[in-house]
């Protein structure tokens, strides 16, 4: 097993892209199986337009809750990891 935590980033859409699709390719022969935590889907797609909604909507999220909506804003709300195996090890 080869475990890789990417830099933060900023784009839900290019990480997904990025981990669930081949290069260049609007498959994804390659992946082959995704897990999602603390999330109203299992579906990878749904996941990320719902992590990136959230971040869209942090202040509002706050607002309602009764949070603060002062502090610092999060800026690089994007953080995946993968774990990869051999296909021999599947």
């Amino acid at each position: 097993m080869v475990p890789k935590v990417a830099a933060r980033g900023r784009s839900f859409k290019g990480a997904g892209l990025y981990y669930l699709h081949d290069k260049k390719a609007e498959t994804r022969e390659r992946v082959a199986f995704t897990h999602t935590e603390n999330l109203p889907t299992r579906d990878p797609d749904k996941a990320i337009k719902c992590m990136a909604w959230t971040t869209m909507w942090q202040n509002e999220i706050k607002a309602r809750s009764g949070a603060s909506t002062k502090g610092r804003k999060l800026t690089d709300p994007v953080y995946t990891y993968s774990l990869s195996w051999h296909p021999d090890r599947l």
